[in-house]
């Protein structure tokens, strides 16, 4: 958003993921949600303050500045559901609130309760269902024969297979939706009745339908899975995710790719995940179809599962793997990590977690 609205006014900023040009670099510098390394005034940094996401806070000052596009104000709202300030009855308070109420007026979002699922808008509720890894649902995502069941056994029909969201969720049935949530506390497995709680308060509240002239609307819930999946399979993929602002058909790409996959996708992450759960490894294991431990560090996440004072990492082709943010959540080694970390801010760890150098 930064580098394309510069742009526009004939200012060039280039995007850079590479953290040793931190170190590197003598020229005036931004970072966003990363530390400053010490002794270095022209670097300044933009970091997450619980409040609003940095996509809105930049956004709504250049808005103020010079005018912004529609597009930069829905990926706005898409930052501010991945950091999840809409949960809750009240949903988004800052910030974005501002831009989600300008864009439903316009009918350009439109906004509905539902369950927070993947593809709730678009798909059917059992594959919006198993598809879902964030939040994680521990015993469904994943798993279509289970929520086939689940879904039989709470609403009393005996297919499911073409059943939309909107049949369990609406004004009239307060109770069924009540009966379904009791199913879920009780039938959600490796969690405690906490973490089960907060799970369940996660996935039910608003959800978001992105109106485009002449195309089938998007649901942006939906959009930010297959954006999350797609970060995940390639070590550089967060770049062409970085450009999203600049070139808004990368999403239409993106999507179709992650239909083609998501269904084998969402059984191979939740049966490494479930295996975690249950104390069977004790580091998540990939070989071939992930590149980057982001997803499983926020699904872990998303159900309270990440270490609170330990590096979380994954065993990758047999290196162990942490992202850089991560490695600084826990460890405030700003210069060495970003003299160590790869041009993709993937970083290298021993069992202990500390850094070895790319």
């Amino acid at each position: 958003i930064i580098s394309k609205n510069l742009y526009e006014h004939n200012v060039k900023a280039p995007i850079n993921l590479d953290p040793k040009n931190i170190i590197d670099t003598d020229e005036p510098t931004l970072l966003i949600d990363l530390p400053s390394p010490r002794d270095k005034d022209y670097i300044k940094t933009i970091t997450f303050k619980n409040e609003n996401s940095v996509s809105a806070h930049i956004t709504y000052y250049f808005d103020k500045t010079f005018g912004v596009s529609k597009w930069d104000k829905v990926l706005s709202i898409l930052s501010g559901v991945y950091r999840g300030l809409d949960i809750g009855k009240e949903g988004f308070r800052g910030i974005e609130k501002e831009f989600l109420d300008e864009l439903s007026r316009t009918n350009i979002i439109g906004v509905d309760l539902g369950f927070r699922l993947w593809g709730w808008k678009r798909q059917p509720l059992i594959k919006a269902f198993y598809r879902t890894l964030i939040p994680y649902i521990p015993g469904y995502s994943g798993d279509p024969s289970r929520v086939d069941a689940m879904l039989k056994n709470t609403l009393k029909l005996e297919n499911v297979e073409d059943v939309m969201g909107e049949h369990i969720f609406t004004s009239s049935g307060k109770e069924k939706i009540k009966t379904f949530l009791q199913y879920l506390d009780n039938t959600i497995e490796y969690l405690n009745e906490d973490e089960r709680k907060k799970l369940l308060l996660k996935l039910v509240g608003y959800v978001y339908q992105f109106n485009i002239k002449d195309k089938k609307p998007l649901d942006l819930i939906e959009v930010l899975g297959a954006i999350n999946v797609f970060t995940s399979l390639k070590q550089e993929n967060p770049l062409f995710v970085s450009l999203l602002s600049i070139d808004d058909t990368l999403i239409p790409q993106i999507l179709v790719f992650y239909y083609d996959i998501i269904d084998e996708f969402c059984l191979e992450v939740s049966t490494i995940i479930n295996q975690y759960l249950k104390g069977e490894k004790k580091t998540i294991e990939v070989e071939d179809t992930l590149k980057r431990p982001e997803l499983f560090i926020d699904i872990l996440k998303s159900i309270d599962k990440l270490p609170q004072n330990s590096v979380f990492y994954i065993r990758l082709n047999g290196e162990l793997i942490t992202s850089l943010s991560e490695y600084l959540r826990v460890k405030k080694e700003v210069e060495k990590t970003y003299t160590s970390c790869s041009e993709y801010q993937l970083c290298r760890v021993d069992e202990k977690g500390d850094l070895i150098k790319a």
